[in-house]
């Protein structure tokens, strides 16, 4: 009796070491609950859904698989993740817009459950392009050269584009048209355009929205030209030319069609006896030069006048001081952007 009791006992020890496990395997098996299911349109996408599930975690679960299907039975899946916690969002372009389809949801791990289903409504997705209004300062510009920072000397011309409208959360990134990847265009309501060579070209806005939707504002033409030519520049003689006192102040003027004038310079020589004297407009006195006129001009270090036109194109130098009887030749250039000049002079002997 003692001994039946003794197996008795390892016997029931042995079944309950059995049952306990199997009921914990059992357990993961259940379907999953409280599932909730939200979809709406993938950011950065105008052809795929992004679709949101969660649900209440099942104790004795691992892994989950979450599907979306086109039922309930799951005949038809689209996409299927398989994740270790209770949430999952899947992206798919296989859905139509305001169909309805399921998701299923159901533990894998330890061992395979029972699915949960959730129907849903897929929404019609926004594919419309988004808009903006926009114009181009100029439609004629010059290549200019000029130095950069690092007084590398290059040749550009520029345009601006100018935003009047933009559609809310949209980017912009501008193509200049003349073969160059897009530029993005980062803040602001202005945008440069730059080319290096002469040619007609058609800039585009490209315009995006949180989707991807893509619109192409083609502007207007831009032309580029090479100006190749110097300014025009005329001397305006004194009413009385052989008079001392009209030559103090030299006038005339000039313009450009190109890039316009840059600067008008003045140089005054005079012939005294046998000998030629420069006129310095920085010391404001005449220094003696040699009796060549053509080595007075390339030997002394007289400096000439610089001078910026007025806005409309007239042009005077400072006062010349100390003028006397003799051959005065006055010379004057007009140099513009790309360094093109005109040279002009005059001869007048003064008594």
């Amino acid at each position: 009796m003692r001994l039946f009791s003794g197996m008795a006992v390892a016997l029931l020890a042995l079944g309950m070491a059995l049952v306990a496990p199997a009921a914990a395997q059992a357990a993961a098996t259940d379907a999953v609950t409280g599932l909730t299911v939200s979809v709406a349109q993938a950011p950065g996408s105008h052809t795929s859904w992004q679709v949101t599930a969660s649900w209440t975690a099942n104790p004795d679960a691992t892994t989950y698989r979450v599907q979306i299907a086109a039922d309930a039975a799951g005949a038809t899946v689209f996409v299927t993740k398989d994740v270790s916690v209770t949430s999952a969002t899947l992206t798919t372009d296989a859905l139509a817009g305001g169909q309805d389809y399921w998701v299923l949801v159901k533990p894998i791990a330890p061992s395979d459950g029972s699915s949960t289903g959730k129907q849903f409504n897929a929404p019609a997705l926004d594919t419309t392009p988004p808009t903006g209004s926009f114009v181009v300062d100029v439609r004629t510009s010059y290549l200019t050269t000029t130095y950069d920072a690092s007084y590398t000397l290059s040749t550009k011309a520029t345009a601006h584009v100018v935003q009047q409208s933009l559609e809310a959360g949209a980017t912009r990134a501008v193509l200049a048209g003349d073969g160059s990847a897009a530029q993005a265009w980062a803040s602001g309501d202005t945008f440069e355009l730059s080319y290096a060579t002469a040619g007609t070209y058609t800039p585009h806005v490209l315009i995006t929205d949180a989707y991807g939707n893509t619109g192409d504002v083609e502007l207007p033409s831009v032309t580029i030209l090479e100006d190749k030519s110097g300014p025009s520049l005329s001397i305006a003689k004194p009413a009385k030319p052989s008079k001392k006192a009209s030559w103090r102040t030299v006038r005339g003027t000039t313009a450009d069609s190109g890039v316009g004038v840059s600067v008008v310079l003045a140089y005054v020589v005079e012939k005294r006896g046998s000998v030629w004297w420069a006129y310095d407009f920085s010391k404001r006195k005449w220094l003696k030069g040699y009796s060549s006129e053509k080595k007075t001009e390339s030997k002394s270090k007289a400096m000439p006048a610089f001078i910026q036109p007025s806005r409309d194109g007239s042009w005077k130098t400072p006062a010349i001081k100390g003028l006397t009887r003799g051959k005065l030749l006055f010379q004057a250039a007009a140099l513009d952007a790309n360094g093109n000049y005109t040279l002009k002079k005059i001869t007048q002997v003064l008594r």
